[in-house]
């Protein structure tokens, strides 16, 4: 990427009608691209003095015109332009505000790219403010979270890290390593000068309380993880148990076809729902039976497929008959599994209903629920929560706090806590205390690499290529 070079890219969706669209420009011509392109209602322009005459943090009105097309008018816009440094790129930068339709936005793009500017590549906007230190890495990564995010949890979470919790966490335990090494190497450096000598006791304890803090950071990435990225939920069962009812009822939707003939979910149908503010995609399955239909023998194959491709299977049984082979069958393909054991129609509970014939785990209980009456709807998701660990992480962290949600993130941890158990056991083996040093740089180097201090441009391409174009 070349940063002296102008871009430009649609801030707002051109594929569809919409009221507004947004034009953004970065880069050092931007007052100049503005100037150009921007007339008064009379055809003369709008900045007759050139960029020189484009106040900062104005909102201008005028037309687009655009080069070479015989001055004709392209659309009535506004425009209002940032200098640098005070801009989200941290360079000059402009935004052209049109109506929105993707003919109408083509046109005023257009209009920028003749005028000198190039298309910008996706997440260059925030690629720039990173490069310019508007904000470091893990804050950028935030920005994609928030448009990505599909709860509110996450949202907060991203929200939090753009106000810089993650980084105060991670810089908060650099310098605590900055100051150790500083302090190791004035002594290896300077031997004559009248130095006190490292406290090697006092660095084990620094080197321990980073570790802790660092473990800590860690080990808030398996809740993370399930906001970030959700966990998949298969529910399985016999037909006609009420596998598509309770799916639709989580959905609050009518998504599957409900009918009381067996056979009826053929595929897998996946759909996403919120749960307390964690993503779930839930699977709804063809009933496992003996079947001779081709087509349902290829459902009831995906079902198994699903199931063990799940991280959650909610295995669902009728409470208004006895418990049949089918059940037992699919309650022992998935006792290894993690799972759910679900008891649904107890609003019509038959006298031949046994628990005695279910095969439970011994710390296993089953939920008894009625999706026709609505019944423990609530507590079945409360167990889900609680199998998926999202319930008891969440009692543990709040939006306020940091919370690894990134893999990278978590991978760069991982290395950190290694390097410091080796940084660790450098001290507890006696080794020479300039070893020392190599160990706590590594550590910095894994930190740094969250922030964006030390990250190379091959990670930095792999992060905003996931970034849309004009962000």
């Amino acid at each position: 990427m070349l940063i002296d070079e102008t871009i430009a890219a649609p801030a707002t969706l051109m594929n569809a009608p919409a009221a507004i669209g947004i034009i953004r420009i970065t880069g050092g011509r931007s007052a100049e691209i503005i100037s150009s392109i921007i007339v008064n209602k009379d055809a003369a322009p709008l900045f007759a003095g050139g960029r020189a005459a484009v106040k900062p943090r104005y909102m201008y009105h005028g037309f687009i015109i655009s080069p070479g097309e015989n001055a004709r008018p392209v659309d009535e816009v506004m425009v209002c332009f940032y200098k640098s440094p005070a801009s989200y790129t941290g360079e000059d930068m402009a935004e052209i505000f049109c109506h929105g339709g993707s003919y109408n936005m083509y046109r005023t793009l257009g209009a920028v790219l003749k005028a000198g500017a190039r298309p910008a590549g996706p997440g260059e906007f925030t690629k720039r403010a990173c490069i310019n230190a508007k904000m470091d890495l893990c804050q950028a990564e935030a920005v994609c979270d928030i448009i990505n995010s599909r709860t509110s949890t996450l949202h907060q979470i991203a929200i939090s890290q753009i106000k810089g919790s993650l980084s105060y966490e991670i810089n908060a335990v650099k310098n605590q390593l900055v100051a150790v090494i500083a302090d190791i190497e004035a002594n290896l450096d300077f031997p004559e000068e009248d130095i006190d000598p490292v406290d090697i006791a006092a660095v084990r304890k620094t080197l321990l309380d980073c570790r802790h803090k660092t473990f800590l950071l860690l080990a808030s990435y398996d809740y993370g993880r399930i906001i970030r990225e959700g966990l998949k939920i298969t529910i399985a069962g016999s037909p006609n148990v009420g596998k598509s009812s309770l799916f639709n009822l989580l959905l609050r939707h009518d998504r599957a076809i409900v009918t009381e003939i067996p056979g009826t979910t053929r595929d897998v149908i996946e759909e996403t729902v919120n749960i307390e503010g964690a993503a779930f995609t839930i699977a709804d399955t063809a009933g496992v039976r003996e079947a001779d239909d081709v087509v349902e023998k290829i459902g009831i194959e995906r079902t198994y497929e699903n199931i063990r491709g799940a991280d959650l299977c909610l295995v669902v049984l009728d409470a208004s008959r006895p418990v049949n082979d089918e059940d037992i069958r699919l309650l022992t393909e998935t006792k290894t599994a993690a799972r759910a054991v679900v008891i649904n129609k107890i609003d019509n509970m038959s006298p031949a209903f046994s628990y005695n014939c279910i095969p439970l785990k011994e710390t296993e209980t089953a939920v008894e629920i009625s999706v026709k009456e609505n019944t423990n709807i609530d507590t079945l998701k409360t167990l889900i929560l609680k199998k998926s660990g999202a319930l008891s992480a969440s009692l543990q962290h709040n939006a306020d706090r940091a919370i690894i949600t990134n893999a990278r993130h978590a991978a760069c941890l991982e290395n950190t806590l290694a390097s410091l158990d080796d940084a660790v056991k450098t001290i507890d083996s006696h080794c020479p205390i300039d070893l020392l040093t190599i160990d706590i740089r590594a550590a910095l180097s894994s930190l740094g690499e969250i922030v964006g201090e030390t990250v190379t441009d091959d990670i930095l391409h792999k992060i905003f290529e996931k970034f849309c174009i004009g962000k």
